[in-house]
């Protein structure tokens, strides 16, 4: 079953309540889109055992690889 973009909550729900905290329906698009966009660039992208074997695969630091099954960010 291939991933979907969460549905746009309708605009006149608020964002933010009067005491600033996020809506639930927004905190749930949002947390929906962040998942859907890094799952697919994610599931598409090669794996590296490393930070070395990432830099040189082209992940700059800061950015998410994949070791496997494992998420990784790349710091050196």
């Amino acid at each position: 079953m291939a991933r979907q973009l969460p549905p746009l909550p309708d605009p006149k729900v608020p964002m933010f309540g009067p005491d600033g905290t996020m809506s639930p329906t927004w905190r749930v698009f949002w947390q929906g889109l962040l998942l859907y966009v890094s799952c697919v660039d994610l599931q598409q992208s090669p794996s590296y055992p490393n930070d070395a074997a990432a830099a040189a695969g082209g992940v700059r630091i800061g950015e998410e690889y994949r070791n496997n099954n494992v998420r990784q960010v790349r710091i050196v």
